[in-house]
């Protein structure tokens, strides 16, 4: 248990308990940017809807750049996804995956929807 203490005027203490049953203990003022200071960006917050079944690849060296996809690019794919009218995805064609435009799910074994495409400029 920790005894009370009254710090000094313009003195900032907190307590915080961690897990394994020590105190950390911060004192010092507050920095003025403090207020400005924003979460880190994390990708996968924004880019992946479905984890257990979201994957990342890279696309080779022939891809369709009429579907907005250039070598070298990082494709997001979800494969929880049904496909619609559209998508671009990923099939399978002979043992093979290929990108592709969605006509219809007769035409190729779909593999997975691609979500975003992620490239250099």
């Amino acid at each position: 248990m920790l005894a009370e203490y009254r710090p000094k005027q313009n003195t900032l203490i907190t307590y915080t308990k961690k897990t394994d049953n020590t105190q950390q203990v911060e004192s010092g003022f507050p920095s003025p940017a403090a207020d400005f200071l924003e979460n880190s960006l994390n990708l996968h917050e924004h880019l992946v809807l479905h984890p257990a079944s979201t994957f990342f690849m890279k696309a080779g060296m022939v891809v369709d750049e009429k579907l907005g996809i250039m070598p070298g690019d990082i494709l997001v794919i979800d494969r929880a996804i049904p496909p619609g009218r559209g998508d671009t995805l990923i099939a399978v064609e002979n043992g093979d995956l290929v990108v592709k435009a969605f006509s219809s799910v007769k035409d190729c074994e779909v593999w997975g929807i691609i979500t975003y495409i992620i490239h250099a400029l």
